[in-house]
């Protein structure tokens, strides 16, 4: 009885497991296919038996390689996201990678960074904007005001200060001269000579200006122009402007006829393009660049110890590379060379030597890396005079910038590796960059230190040298490119100016105090004069004073002039701040005043004009406050 019982459930359960579904087999694991390592192995030995270089039928070994086992191999490649192809560069030669073409960087006036306004400052504080037309004497000070018919006249008497917007730049020569006057006054220029009387300087915004010599207390004389080799740079220059990407494009080599994916060679195609657009361009009397990459170069007579001079401005950071010597002027590390590495605060050499056929590229440092500081004046560019001092026959370096030597690189190879005439900037950084007064002159090999302008009697002419020797005396004349020195010892004394490092002569009585006309300038590049302003018209500047006679400068060298210096002068008034705290501005438009306290919010600025705040509060009990009077209730515990 019990097992008819039982039959029931044992058929009611067989019928159950027949109702399940029967999963279906599982498929067979594709079987592992060769070692992406050990083939990368095969091809190592393949290319170690070829020499290093890959056989020239790759192709067919890399297909004996996979045919093998294909389709367990296909299996196991998993699709990726299309990458851009990383193409390895050969060793030697240059490939640039697939990386996209730097945007072209704008075109950045250097003057953006100095004072635009114009402006006239009168004695009580106010201040008018507008634009200088003329000064007389007789007169007053012509002012044009926009928006104001007819021009204002001026009473000089009430005048503080005129400040002048920057002017287009002159194609100016080099000032290797400085001239300090006793009464703390200053020039620059190109010294020509001294006699009894005067000391003659060659400008190139007054010509030539006869000092007087009484007025003189300090002079730099630098070098004479008469060794000078070149000078500029001038627009029919035979400079030659190229792009180091552009050439590196064209130069490329790829060992045994491999070729690249046609996406590649399109894409680079379109990177040289971009590129030519990147460059050095010519611009009032001096070369701007506006990107990465850009060079400038030209050939000169180079002798075997030369100056190469330059001024150099940029914006916020600079990175130079000049190339000396070179007999490459398209690119600055296939060439027989010297390159410096210019920075706003170090610089290191290297040497280059290059194969022309290609067969070898050796590249090695040399010194230590050189520290200095360039000191910016407020509201200008920072700019540097750099001077390069090159002896081929001790293999010798020496860079000084704004006059101070700050390093002496010494080559210790067997021979001097700059084996052309060339010289080659190339702008390492797509930061904006000035060069101007390039000059290139023949050197004596003297290095000047540190000016020192002390030491001497006071009442005699006073001369220190460049190794530091000092001589008292009387100073006779500069001519000649040499100093004639009457001493206790000789009575005259020749010694040459490029040994010379500064000349102190004696100190006069009679100190030219400024008159009660007189008007203080302040010239571009360092410079300062103090005489009677007797006429500005036409972009022309006539001067008076005893120190450098009457003269008649090119208005553009002026910054700034500043009158009646011995009246008291109020400050223009500033505007007083606001009350509020916090003022966000969009769009040109106050939108927000007030004190403005967000912990973990978020402000973001709408397209249209408008400002959206964001706060994410945390869900939490609000505890009203109780009133201030109101009693305490303590607490249960």
């Amino acid at each position: 009885m019990k097992k008819l019982l039982c039959l029931p459930f044992f058929l009611m359960a067989a019928i159950g497991l027949l109702a399940k579904p029967v999963p279906p087999p599982k498929p067979e694991a594709p079987k592992p296919g060769p070692n992406p390592k050990e083939i990368a192995e095969r091809l190592r030995l393949l290319m170690k038996q070829n020499g290093g270089a890959p056989p020239a039928n790759i192709k067919e070994l890399l297909q004996q390689q996979l045919q093998a086992q294909d389709q367990p191999l296909r299996r196991q490649v998993i699709p990726l996201p299309a990458r851009r192809p990383q193409i390895r560069p050969v060793p030697n030669f240059i490939v640039p990678g697939g990386g996209r073409p730097m945007p072209q960087q704008p075109n950045i006036p250097f003057s953006r960074v100095r004072p635009k306004v114009e402006a006239v400052e009168l004695l009580d504080g106010s201040r008018l904007m507008g634009k200088f037309v003329s000064f007389d004497p007789k007169t007053g000070l012509v002012w044009h005001t926009p928006h104001i018919s007819p021009d204002s006249r001026i009473n000089p008497t009430s005048i503080a200060q005129v400040t002048f917007a920057p002017k287009k730049d002159l194609e100016r020569k080099a000032q290797s001269t400085r001239v300090t006057f006793a009464n703390g006054d200053e020039l620059r220029g190109q010294l020509a000579g001294l006699d009894e009387k005067h000391l003659t300087l060659k400008t190139w915004y007054g010509g030539e200006l006869k000092l007087d010599r009484n007025s003189v207390r300090t002079l730099v004389p630098g070098q004479t122009s008469a060794n000078v080799i070149y000078e500029g740079p001038a627009k029919d220059d035979t400079w030659v402007f190229s792009n180091s990407q552009v050439e590196a494009l064209k130069n490329r080599r790829l060992p045994n006829g491999v070729q690249l994916p046609p996406a590649v060679i399109e894409r680079q195609k379109q990177q040289a393009e971009a590129a030519k657009n990147i460059k050095w361009a010519y611009q009032d009397g001096a070369f701007q660049s506006n990107g990465a990459n850009a060079q400038v170069g030209r050939d000169f007579e180079m002798k075997n110890r030369v100056n190469f001079e330059f001024d150099i401005e940029w914006t916020s950071s600079l990175s130079l590379y000049v190339s000396l010597c070179t007999d490459n002027l398209k690119n600055y590390s296939m060439a027989n060379t010297y390159s410096l590495r210019l920075t706003q605060s170090s610089a290191y050499m290297y040497r280059y030597e290059f194969g022309g056929d290609g067969n070898f590229r050796r590249s090695s440092r040399i010194g230590q890396t050189a520290r200095y500081t360039v000191n910016v004046e407020p509201g200008k560019a920072p700019r540097a005079k750099v001077s390069i001092r090159i002896d081929k026959t001790k293999k010798e370096i020496s860079l000084l910038i704004n006059g101070m030597k700050v390093a002496q690189w010494q080559d210790t190879a067997a021979n001097f590796a700059g084996k052309g005439n060339g010289i080659m900037f190339r702008a390492s950084t797509s930061i904006p960059m000035r060069l101007a007064n390039i000059r290139l002159s023949e050197w004596d090999g003297t290095l000047p230190g540190k000016v020192d302008i002390s030491g001497g009697n006071p009442n005699e002419d006073f001369v220190r040298l460049g190794n530091n020797d000092t001589i008292n005396g009387k100073l006779l004349a500069i001519g000649d490119g040499k100093v004639t020195f009457s001493t206790s010892f000789a009575d005259k004394l020749p010694i040459p100016i490029g040994r010379v490092s500064v000349i102190k002569l004696a100190e006069n009585e009679k100190i030219n105090k400024p008159g009660a006309n007189d008007v203080r300038f302040t010239l571009r590049n360092r410079g300062q004069v103090t005489a009677t302003l007797k006429s500005w018209k036409d972009g022309k500047v006539t001067l008076a004073s005893p120190a450098i006679g009457e003269a008649t400068l090119d208005a553009n060298v002026i910054e700034a002039m500043e009158f009646n210096l011995s009246k008291i002068k109020v400050a223009a008034a500033n505007p007083k701040p606001a009350a509020t705290s916090t003022s966000i501005n969009v769009n040109g438009v106050n939108v927000l005043k007030g004190g403005l306290n967000i912990n973990g919010g978020k402000i973001e600025i709408i397209p249209g004009g408008g400002i959206r705040i964001e706060r994410n509060f945390k869900n939490q009990k609000i505890i009203p406050r109780l009133p201030q009077n109101a009693p305490i209730k303590p607490r249960r515990r």
